[in-house]
């Protein structure tokens, strides 16, 4: 890959000549920072410090933001910004409840965040093509759906069948019904990557609710697949013991 051209853009002019654009070192990729030994520096030493500089490579990548620095005969761009490649992306929430609830915007059955696109960010630093089901970006509220409001809006969906739609017994007891209030799964991941075609799915419940099944009671539940590396936290230090301590003395 070669340099086609480095125009300043603070007065719009071209002035360096091509003989300067072999000597710098970007044969393979882009480079926010580019370094070349030029012998003559004529045209160089009219650059400002704070001119905003633009350079071109031959296979269409297009950088600007760029400053000059001469030290000796070596100079440096250096703080490009690749601006060639064009980012999209959609986001939004989307919200659904029965025809029951007296007021599905406060109280949805189930709540889908979605973000779409290859702009880069924190979450996507090298600009991948992402799917996110589970968008939390910018204040956004995640996906979670309630278990008890999701089965009344089956329920509704049914039609002229009058059969109950719930959740099984355990036992004979009617304490053996699973009681379902305010509980809620929430995902705390479930993304695809287009570009790298990876995904996580990673569920659990909101913290502090349990599903009870007669004298049993499910706190905590959790389920992940993917075939992404995970970050597992650092096993914290055991406390030292009496003969751990080296006597200072």
């Amino acid at each position: 890959m070669a340099i086609t051209e480095i125009r300043n853009l603070t007065n719009n002019t071209v002035t360096i000549p091509k003989t300067d654009f072999e000597q710098f070192d970007n044969k393979e990729a882009f480079s926010e920072t580019i370094t070349a030994t030029i012998e003559t520096l004529t045209k160089w030493n009219k650059i400002k410090l704070d001119d905003n500089i633009q350079v071109t490579w031959d296979n269409g990548d297009r950088a600007v933001g760029g400053t000059v620095k001469i030290d000796k005969k070596e100079v440096t761009i250096s703080g490009l910004i690749l601006v060639s490649k064009i980012s999209m992306g959609l986001n939004g929430q989307i919200k659904i409840a029965p025809k029951t609830e007296p007021d599905p915007v406060k109280n949805p059955t189930a709540v889908i965040s979605v973000r779409m696109g290859n702009i880069p960010s924190d979450v996507n630093p090298n600009g991948d093509w992402l799917i996110d089901l589970s968008d939390k970006q910018d204040g956004a509220t995640g996906t979670s759906v309630r278990l008890d409001s999701l089965i009344t809006w089956i329920g509704s969906q049914t039609g002229d069948d009058t059969t109950d739609v719930a959740i099984p017994q355990t036992g004979d007891e009617a304490s053996d019904q699973p009681k379902l209030e305010e509980f809620t799964v929430e995902f705390n991941q479930f993304h695809f990557n287009i570009t790298q075609k990876t995904f996580d799915i990673d569920v659990s419940s909101t913290k502090g609710q349990s599903l009870t099944f007669g004298n049993f009671t499910i706190e905590n539940v959790g389920f992940r697949l993917t075939n992404e590396p995970i970050s597992l936290p650092a096993t914290p230090a055991l406390p030292e013991t009496p003969e751990d301590v080296v006597d200072a003395d």
